[in-house]
C-alpha cells in the first residue's frame, strides 16, 4: 500500500518538481487564504462540503469507499476486480484529497475538480459490488441503475441555478467589444484581455490569440506568489514583442487601464490587497507607458465601463 503511494509520487520526484509540488499544493493556498479570517475560512470548508456532497457521484464514490474498508476490514480484501494497490492508494488518498481541497479556505468550486476520477473510479466500484451482490444479476443491475438516476436526479436539482446559468445571454459589453475586435483586426492578429474569465470569453468569441502566454493575470498581482515579479516582466516581454492590435481592461480587481499618470491616479487610487491578496495597482502602473506610447482609446457608450485601446497604425472603422 505505501509502495503504492510512493509510486505515484515518482515521477513528480525523478521531474525535479517535488518542491514545486508542495510549495503549489500546501504553501500557494496556505499565502492565498492567509488574510481571512478562522469565521470566513469555516464558512468557505462549509461551502465547499455542502458543494461537494450535493453530487451524487460523491455520495455514491463515499459510500464505495466505505464498502471496500468493510470488506478489507473483515476479509483482508475488497474483493476489488481492479488492482488491490490501486484501491488502496484511493481508500487511502481520497480523505486525504477531500480535506485538502475542503480546507483551502476558499469557495471555489472548480477546486473539486481534482476529486472528480477518483471518486468516479470508487463509485463505480461501488455500483458493480452492488450488482455482483444481489442472488440475480438482474436484480443488481436495476438496483445500481436506480441508484444512479436517483442521484443525477438529486445532483440536477441542486445545481439547476447553476445549470440555469449556461443559457444566460452574454454581457451586452462583452458582445460589442468582441464585434470591434473582429471589425478592427485580421485572424493574424493578437489581442490582450487584462481580465480572468471576461479574458478568456473575448478572445474565444473573436478568434485572436492573447499578445502573453498570461492571458489570465491574478497570479501576475498576487502578494502570495513568489515569481510574480518574473512573470509581469515576461508578461511585459510578451506584450513588447507581439505589439497586441487592441488591448482590452475593465475588470477593477486587475485594475483599470490608462493612458496618463493622472487618469490612472484617479481612477486607481485607494486600491489596497483585496481579500484574494490581489494589487490592484500593480498592472495600470506597469503598462502606462506602453499604452500612452503606442495606443490610443476608442470610446463608446455600449462598451459600458470597459475600456478599449487600439495601437495606433490600425484604423478605427465606424461603428
Amino acid at each position: 500500500m505505501y509502495a503504492g503511494r510512493l509510486l505515484c509520487l515518482a515521477p513528480i520526484y525523478r521531474a525535479g518538481a517535488f518542491r514545486d509540488f508542495v510549495g503549489a499544493y500546501f504553501g500557494y493556498n496556505a499565502a492565498y487564504s492567509g488574510s481571512l479570517s478562522i469565521a470566513v475560512r469555516l464558512l468557505h470548508t462549509r461551502q465547499l462540503i455542502i458543494q461537494l456532497f450535493a453530487s451524487g457521484l460523491a455520495v455514491l464514490a463515499i459510500a464505495g469507499w466505505s464498502l471496500a474498508l468493510r470488506k478489507r476490514s473483515q476479509h483482508g480484501t475488497s474483493e476489488a476486480r481492479m488492482p488491490s494497490i490501486y484501491l488502496n492508494i484511493l481508500l487511502a488518498s481520497v480523505p486525504l484529497e477531500i480535506v485538502a481541497a475542503c480546507l483551502s479556505g476558499r469557495d471555489y468550486s472548480h477546486y473539486m475538480l481534482p476529486l472528480f476520477p477518483s471518486l468516479a473510479v470508487l463509485a463505480a466500484w461501488f455500483l458493480v459490488a452492488i450488482q455482483n451482490s444481489a442472488s440475480e444479476r438482474s436484480v443488481g443491475a436495476m438496483v445500481a441503475l436506480a441508484l444512479v438516476f436517483g442521484f443525477l436526479l438529486f445532483s440536477l436539482a441542486v445545481y439547476a441555478s447553476d445549470f440555469s446559468q449556461a443559457s444566460d445571454p452574454p454581457r451586452p459589453d462583452y458582445v460589442e467589444v468582441v464585434k470591434f475586435i473582429q471589425r478592427t483586426t485580421s485572424p493574424n492578429d493578437t489581442i490582450m484581455v487584462v481580465g480572468g474569465t471576461e479574458a478568456g470569453y473575448i478572445a474565444l468569441h473573436t478568434q485572436r490569440l492573447p499578445a502573453s502566454r498570461y492571458f489570465y493575470q491574478y497570479p501576475l498581482i498576487d502578494a502570495a506568489n513568489p515569481v510574480a515579479a518574473e512573470q509581469r516582466r515576461q508578461f511585459m516581454a510578451d506584450l513588447m514583442t507581439s505589439r497586441p492590435a487592441v488591448i482590452v481592461s475593465g475588470n477593477p480587481l486587475l485594475g483599470i487601464l490608462c493612458t496618463s499618470e493622472l487618469d490612472r491616479a484617479a481612477r486607481n487610487t485607494q486600491a489596497p490587497l483585496s481579500d484574494y491578496g490581489y494589487n490592484s495597482t500593480l498592472l495600470p502602473k506597469l503598462l502606462k507607458d506602453f499604452i500612452a506610447s503606442e495606443y490610443r482609446p476608442v470610446q463608446n457608450f455600449r462598451y459600458s465601463n470597459i475600456r478599449v485601446f487600439v495601437r495606433r497604425d490600425f484604423p478605427v472603422p465606424a461603428s
